[in-house]
């Protein structure tokens, strides 16, 4: 169960995925702003440099308006290369971060997006958190966020 007391790390596939999770990372940041963390692991790589950076400035303009602090925000394409699409590739390196982590800033609970069989950034980093939260006795909270299905406004195709 969710604690909006609790030292709270968020890691998401992408940036602006924060979508699913914005009212409750908003009430965290309320609650204490010390609290929260927000870690974005794929990028994509191959998109140019300007277009990257213009990403990650809305990304923390975003999460201003959510209360974080850009000091609280990681990138983890800052320390290693997590490309968009090909996350797995890159699932030893996002364990190990989140390993030197815990001793930064002694999280409690892990929030990701679900394992839903639609992207496989998504699916990726769910079955890590998972592992990671039973191999270090975090809590992990799962979100929906992904819809594969075809709509036109709100009408399933």
């Amino acid at each position: 169960m969710l604690n909006i007391d609790a030292k709270t790390l968020v890691i998401l596939a992408h940036i602006d995925d924060e979508f699913a999770i914005a009212p409750i990372i908003k009430k965290i940041s309320n609650k204490n702003p010390k609290n929260i963390k927000i870690v974005y692991c794929a990028e994509r790589n191959e998109d140019n440099l300007s277009n990257r950076l213009l990403r990650r400035k809305e990304s923390i303009n975003s999460m201003s308006l959510l209360g974080v602090h850009k000091n609280d925000i990681d990138y983890l394409n800052n320390y290693f290369c997590v490309d968009d699409m090909k996350l797995y590739n890159s699932a030893k390196e996002i364990y190990s971060f989140l390993q030197k982590l815990i001793n930064e800033f002694e999280f409690v609970q892990i929030l990701t997006l679900n394992y839903e069989g639609g992207h496989p950034d998504h699916d990726a980093l769910a079955l890590l958190v998972n592992k990671f939260s039973k191999n270090y006795e975090k809590i992990p909270i799962f979100f929906p966020g992904y819809n594969s299905r075809k709509t036109l406004g709100l009408i399933p195709l």
